[in-house]
């Protein structure tokens, strides 16, 4: 049977226990809140330059020379067609058994008036469905210089001798009741132009 002595002791030896773990938690605590107040670890930035491993990357499979996915095609334009028309899908529609979506249509109006570039957004059947690309109007004069360098010139002669062609060596009309200019340009250089040159006459 303890003393009452030996009990003040023991009881004496629990309370400096329960302080002295008291303090060692409280030291514990301090170390880590100083250990959260040291430098941060320095971010280098990334540069966004660099490929990511995260970002998809194309299939060399699906890289081909355009000669096998897609046509370019040029297209002559009756001359005094608005470029607004050509827009139109249904524009396309005589030609669209040649047509594929992808396909570049390049566009010269027959007088020159003005150039452009398509491509076809979508061809099913006669369902063809175009976007413009380029467009460029040109020079309203140059069809007249490219007539004059060929040895002929184009006349507007009113509603009943239309569009006429005259040879400038001598002012000879050769030929009159043309329906369009551009008809007239393709009489001069794919009939009168070969004719003069084999008679040595320009």
């Amino acid at each position: 049977m303890l003393s009452l002595g030996s009990k003040k002791e023991s009881g004496t030896l629990k309370t400096a226990e329960v302080a002295a773990a008291a303090e060692a938690n409280r030291k514990a605590a301090e170390a880590r809140e100083e250990a959260g107040r040291l430098p941060a670890v320095p971010v280098v930035p990334v540069d966004s330059t660099l490929p990511s491993a995260k970002l998809p990357s194309l299939s060399p499979k699906r890289l081909m020379s355009m000669e096998f996915v897609r046509a370019g095609l040029r297209a002559s334009i009756p001359g005094g067609t608005p470029w607004s028309d050509v827009l139109q899908g249904s524009y396309w529609r005589n030609c669209s058994h040649m047509l594929r979506a992808g396909d570049i249509l390049e566009c010269v109006e027959d007088l020159q008036a003005w150039y452009g570039k398509l491509i076809v957004t979508r061809a099913y059947g006669h369902d063809i469905g175009v976007q413009q690309l380029e467009f460029v109007e040109l020079d309203a004069e140059a069809p007249a210089d490219l007539a004059v360098r060929s040895g002929f010139k184009i006349e507007d002669r009113g509603l009943t001798d239309k569009f006429c062609i005259v040879r400038l060596a001598d002012g000879h009309t050769m030929k009159t009741g043309i329906e369009t200019a551009a008809l007239a340009q393709q009489e001069i250089h794919q009939t009168l132009v070969p004719q003069a040159q084999r008679r040595g006459f320009r």
